[in-house]
């Protein structure tokens, strides 16, 4: 009987090993997507090169040296987290590095006028997000490609932290503003806390909002999401002007961990720094691909990489080398990886066509069948129907 064979069916295909096939049947596509993500890649990445530093030197996995390594980054982290929402809608930020440069001084002066810590440190991100914002008006309805855009604002950023600070570094007088550079929560770092806090609220925004399913949809296709109704101006000005206020909060970090604001704290390596980490931690280049997360690994990686370099005693003139290499990388596997999806999107296409290319395409189908006349004719033999 039917009902009856039903059970030992289940016994011949493991049904009697439920727990077995539990991590055998599910478990193999879990780990294999859990092991495809970017960020996993990226993980494994630190982990192999921070192993390479550790047998090079010992001190490189001691617990004050990760301290060390995790604030130093930080500055790059809150940088990258901002660069990757403008990424995702297929444009670039050049500006978040003299925009910490910029909140860097504003926070200091701030502070120093008697203005709590807490507040200070608030409206100099809100200053820069407004920043952001001229970045973005300028970008979407100025028609002004991007990097033409926060190119200027690069400059402007530049010299107001310079006229602001009289070309010099603003010390800060208020002696608790040293806490978000220098304290430490269980032994972690606070603006390693707060870093990690932003990107879990990045992450949140990008995969569980109606902004964040925005901003893929803009870097997919910017013409179809007009079409689908997504105010792109809107949302495109919000990218800019969040990675504008990442980029204040990041030069916050900086003064306070030197208790000074510097003019130039943000205007080295800070922005070629923040834009590799997006791109080796997965943001594409060409818009609406990458997380918050990746961003936030790639910054990791790249203070890593600074930090093993400078244990080993390597010359800081060789690390913009290295660090170059590896955006050049993060590109190549960037496109690599864009042009492997769209080619395997198009065999999807052309299997559930019966073998045949997308209309309009060139080439022969894909199978091996016979080749019609045209796409959807049939094949011509010679006979009369």
């Amino acid at each position: 009987m039917a009902v009856a064979d039903e059970p030992q069916t289940g016994k011949t295909t493991g049904g009697t090993d439920k727990h077995a096939g539990r991590f055998t049947g599910r478990g193999r596509p879990l780990v294999k997507d859990a092991i495809s993500k970017p960020e996993s890649g990226t993980v494994i990445l630190i982990l192999l090169i921070g192993l390479g530093f550790a047998l090079l030197n010992s001190h490189f996995f001691t617990s004050g040296n990760l301290a060390t390594l995790s604030l130093d980054a930080t500055v790059v982290m809150s940088l990258a987290i901002g660069q990757a929402f403008v990424l995702l809608t297929g444009n670039i930020d050049l500006s978040s590095g003299s925009l910490a440069a910029f909140g860097g001084v504003l926070v200091a002066i701030i502070a120093n006028a008697g203005v709590p810590w807490e507040l200070a440190i608030l409206l100099a991100c809100l200053t820069t997000a407004a920043a952001g914002v001229v970045n973005g008006v300028i970008t979407y309805y100025a028609r002004i490609p991007s990097f033409l855009a926060t190119f200027g604002m690069l400059g402007v950023g530049e010299t107001l932290a310079l006229l602001l600070s009289h070309a010099t570094s603003v010390q800060v007088n208020n002696i608790s503003f040293a806490y978000l550079g220098v304290s430490a929560i269980g032994g972690v770092p606070v603006a390693v806390v707060i870093v990690v806090g932003i990107m879990l609220v990045a992450e949140i925004i990008l995969r569980r909002t109606v902004f964040g399913f925005d901003l893929y949809a803009i870097g997919g296709n910017q013409r179809g999401a007009e079409l689908a109704g997504i105010r792109v101006g809107r949302v495109t000005i919000g990218a800019f002007a969040f990675s504008g206020l990442l980029a204040g909060f990041g030069g916050c970090i900086t003064t306070s961990q030197l208790m000074a604001g510097y003019p130039s704290s943000g205007t080295g390596d800070t922005l070629f720094d923040a834009i590799a980490g997006a791109v080796v931690g997965g943001v594409s280049l060409f818009g609406g691909v990458g997380s918050a997360l990746g961003a936030f690994l790639g910054a990791l990686l790249i203070g890593t990489i600074q930090d093993g370099l400078n244990v080993v005693a390597i010359s800081y003139s060789w690390q913009p080398l290295i660090i170059g290499v590896v955006i050049v990388i993060g590109v190549f596997y960037d496109v690599t990886a864009r042009r492997t999806h769209i080619g395997a999107r198009l065999r999807a296409f052309a299997t559930l066509r019966g073998g045949k290319r997308p209309a309009g395409s060139a080439g022969p189908p894909l199978d091996a069948g016979p080749q019609p006349d045209q796409v959807g004719a049939p094949a011509t033999t010679g006979a009369e129907p």
